[in-house]
């Protein structure tokens, strides 16, 4: 129970804060790295030392995390630029002794800690909380989105004109991308709790639809193009998930599991989002989605050319914003923060070289759901967080949603959450 409190006081706070660097995020990193390396191997030394089939797995996947922690340590330690106090500009050292580098090390450091934290969140999820108390860690998570839904409905301005927050966040793209991540899985969590409900009892199952037909709202009032789509098309694939499940059993519970939620998503989207769809769709066909789509073509071409100049090692984790500048297309103006490509930019900054790594680690972490894959093809959480891990990469492709580490350390609880439940149905099997 004390990793569950500790992982939802984590990820409420980290949405509030709206997922931004702040200049305290850095000890805020710390202090969660370390509290959360101390209480996962407190909950995990008892059941490595009683049994030795999970000890080989858990090896080979802290090498692969040791070893991708460690290529974006050496980046850091091997600064090949420095950024000077009374400028802007990168300066270039007289020489760099060894490789992988990193254009602003300070930059490249706070990307370790984002990507430790995460790692160490994850972990957490994965082997310190039980299969008992994951109903109790995703209803805290349900009961936040329904709060920061509101917020940001009712904290969204009426004038339709500039980049307007939503809620605690200031990105509308990064706020869709949240709430598309909890939208499937709290629908999930729903269904699950309407199966095991007593036919003639009341139950939260309903409210807790309620809650992601709010988050659709939300989403669709944000003004953000790609996330509203992305949500709706989330929305369509855990309903096919639904109504297959309800053809098998052709149980009447599980039809109204399929057309309650459908019925309350849109009957809020059409109270709440007509007027900012209106506008999304209008914007579809006029000048702005030609501004869009330039702006993200000419990023793209520009972080190709990093990525052309740097291919083996890049130009340092967190460091896009810095040396963006110099590849920078002349027609594209203004200052870019991201590439408005998560993968594009995980390349550009971190080289084929770490992607590899990166690759590796997140595989054999996530190995007990590949091992348990088909015991987990009828369980509703792994479909909920399949459907929303999908929607993040499509979403990824055409923003930023993971550079903030809100929505990188939800998605690592979850996938944790996910592979208990392999764990211990493999344990179950066996």
């Amino acid at each position: 129970m004390t990793a569950v409190v500790f992982i939802a006081c984590l990820l409420v706070a980290a949405a509030w804060t709206g997922g931004g660097r702040q200049p305290w995020a850095n000890v805020v990193l710390v202090v969660v790295i370390s509290a959360g390396v101390a209480l996962a191997w407190r909950r995990r030394a008892g059941a490595l030392a009683a049994s030795s089939r999970h000890v080989r797995p858990l090896r080979v996947a802290l090498l692969a995390l040791a070893a991708f922690l460690c290529y974006v340590a050496v980046q850091a330690l091997n600064p090949s630029h420095t950024l000077p106090a009374s400028g802007d500009h990168l300066q270039a050292l007289p020489h760099v002794a060894w490789l992988p580098h990193s254009v602003n090390a300070a930059d490249t450091w706070t990307s370790w800690l984002t990507y430790a934290a995460t790692a160490v969140v994850f972990w957490l999820a994965a082997h310190g909380v039980s299969s008992r108390h994951q109903t109790r860690l995703l209803l805290i998570l349900a009961a936040n989105a329904f709060l920061l839904s509101l917020t940001a409905m009712l904290l969204r301005p009426v004038v339709d004109s500039g980049r307007l927050p939503m809620g605690p966040f200031a990105n509308e793209n990064n706020y869709a991308a949240y709430a598309n991540v909890l939208t499937p899985v709290v629908l999930a969590c729903g269904a699950e709790i309407h199966a095991r409900a007593e036919p003639r009892q009341g139950h939260p199952a309903y409210l807790i639809y309620f809650i992601a037909a709010c988050l659709l709202a939300s989403v669709a009032m944000s003004h953000s193009r790609a996330g509203f789509v992305i949500g709706v098309l989330q929305m369509m694939a855990w309903l096919a998930l639904e109504a297959r499940r309800a053809m098998v059993t052709r149980a009447t519970r599980a039809a109204r599991a399929v057309l309650v939620p459908a019925s309350l998503a849109l009957l809020l989207v059409l109270l709440l989002g007509t007027r900012a769809l209106s506008g999304q769709i209008r914007s579809l066909a006029g000048e702005q989605r030609r501004i869009a789509v330039d702006t993200r073509l000419l990023a793209w071409q520009g972080t190709c050319q990093m990525v052309r100049a740097h291919p083996a090692f890049g130009v340092g984790a967190g460091t896009f914003a810095r040396a963006f500048p110099y590849y920078q297309p002349e027609r594209l103006s203004g200052y870019f923060r991201y590439a408005h490509n998560d993968w594009l930019q995980a390349l550009a900054e971190l080289g084929v070289v770490g992607c590899g790594l990166l690759a590796l680690a997140l595989a054999t972490l996530t190995a007990p759901i590949w091992r348990g894959w088909e015991r987990l093809r009828h369980d509703r959480l792994a479909g909920g967080v399949t459907i929303a891990v999908a929607g993040l990469a499509l979403h990824a492709v055409l923003d930023f949603p993971l550079q903030g580490p809100v929505i990188g350390s939800l998605v690592a609880v979850l996938v944790g959450l996910v592979c208990r439940r392999a764990e211990d149905a493999a344990s179950v099997a066996a």
